[in-house]
């Protein structure tokens, strides 16, 4: 029923796209996506989308733009403020990219931006603005913030990616944002008696 009231952002088959081109080998293998947090259907609260994403190490953020392009990002460590560090320092991994489906692909395809080593300015969890982001070094390659209402992209070293949006500056307004995480393999198995 949750459906009717938020569907999806991205289809099914675009989920399997991003398994297949952009995620490592290791995570490809029997990948089952989680719908973690949806703000129409939980609100606009960082507090909530961090307690809903917190057993999750690997999650995936999409956005809709009130332009209708989608966008968004891999992240490869749980999101939230890191214990003894201040509360703006990047951490995650090599494994985190961005996509986008701008500028236009054929049959609606994404576009994907991986990590290209030149910093390791994966992602970034501002508990206090309510900011997440991904990607930096110039710009922030992908930045929501405002309570989940806007964000912005530009260039950026991590990920060596353009702009995610058209227009200057990159800004967007969100109408939807997503965070799905990927479910550890031992919870899809069910053992017979």
């Amino acid at each position: 029923s949750e459906l009717v009231f938020a569907p999806r952002i991205i289809s099914e088959t675009v989920l399997q796209q991003i398994v297949k081109e952009a995620l490592p080998n290791n995570l490809q293998m029997f990948t089952t996506w989680k719908r973690l947090f949806s703000i129409n259907l939980h609100g606009d609260s960082i507090a909530t989308l961090l307690d809903r994403c917190k057993s999750f190490r690997y999650t995936l953020l999409v956005v809709k733009t009130a332009d209708g392009h989608i966008l968004g990002g891999f992240a490869s460590e749980p999101w939230g403020a890191r214990a003894n560090i201040t509360n703006c320092t990047y951490y995650g991994t090599g494994a985190s990219f961005l996509f986008s489906n701008f500028p236009d692909q054929p049959d609606g395809r994404l576009s994907f931006y991986k990590w290209v080593g030149a910093n390791d300015y994966c992602q970034l969890c501002d508990v206090y603005t309510g900011r997440l982001a991904l990607g930096g070094g110039g710009n922030f390659g992908l930045i929501i913030d405002n309570n989940f209402l806007h964000g912005s992209t530009g260039p950026c070293a991590t990920f060596d990616n353009p702009s995610l949006v058209p227009g200057f500056g990159g800004s967007f307004d969100i109408v939807e944002f997503e965070v799905y995480g990927i479910v550890p393999l031992m919870e899809t198995i069910h053992f017979r008696d």
